[in-house]
C-alpha cells in the first residue's frame, strides 16, 4: 500500500484475490461465492467456493482454471449453477 495515502495502486489490486457474487442458499445454511485469483499472464481465473455458515468450513467447487461465476441456487438447498460453461452440480445437503 502507498504509505502516504493508504490507497492501493491499480497494480496492487490485480495482485490480490477477490471475493464476489455471494449467494446464500434458500435456507441460509450455505454461501456460495466467486474467488478471483491474481493475474497470471493476461487472465484472472475465477472459481466457486462453498461456505458452511454454521461451521465456517469452506471448500472449492470448481477447478477448471477458467472464469466460473454468477452462482445461483435452486429453490431447494442442494443444487447450485453458475456461468459460463458448467452444468448444475450437486453440493450435498447432509
Amino acid at each position: 500500500m502507498d504509505t502516504l495515502a493508504g490507497v492501493l495502486t491499480p497494480q496492487q489490486t490485480l495482485d490480490r484475490r477477490t471475493i464476489a457474487d455471494l449467494a446464500f442458499s434458500p435456507d441460509g445454511s450455505k454461501l456460495v461465492f466467486t474467488v478471483t485469483e491474481p493475474v497470471k499472464g493476461k487472465a484472472r481465473a475465477r472459481s466457486l467456493w462453498l461456505l458452511d455458515v454454521a461451521t465456517g468450513a469452506r471448500r472449492q467447487l470448481t477447478f477448471a482454471g477458467k472464469s466460473d461465476g454468477s452462482p445461483q441456487w435452486s429453490p431447494g438447498p442442494a443444487w447450485t449453477r453458475w456461468l459460463p460453461e458448467a452444468l448444475p452440480t450437486p453440493i450435498g445437503s447432509a
